[in-house]
């Protein structure tokens, strides 16, 4: 998703890279877009880097499900999209720590 390293510091996906990045991408972009200008969601991945950094081994993708699961007490789990053992590793990283 768009909350990873992989977007950090990157262009906003042009509509050609939406369109071949199928309907995630497309569906991730759009998302984006009613938080706010690109240049809003670069900042929220530049906090979320940093707080990453703070807790070795994590991810933006991390600290992004830890929030979620941590300070949303109305939701109980989360559904994230595992395409290789690589994703799974990364995944379990998020009990791995807490946020303060």
């Amino acid at each position: 998703g768009l909350l990873s390293e992989r977007y950090l510091g990157a262009a906003a996906p042009s509509p050609s890279d939406q369109y071949e990045g199928g309907s995630s991408l497309q569906m991730y972009s759009m998302t984006a877009s009613r938080f706010g200008p690109w240049v809003l969601v670069q900042e929220l991945l530049e906090t979320m880097a940093d707080i990453a950094k703070a807790h070795p081994g994590a991810s933006v993708a991390n600290v992004a499900q830890r929030y979620v699961l941590q300070c949303s007490p109305a939701v109980g789990g989360i559904i994230v999209g595992v395409r290789n053992s690589k994703h799974i590793a990364e995944n379990v990283r998020t009990f791995s720590f807490e946020l303060s």
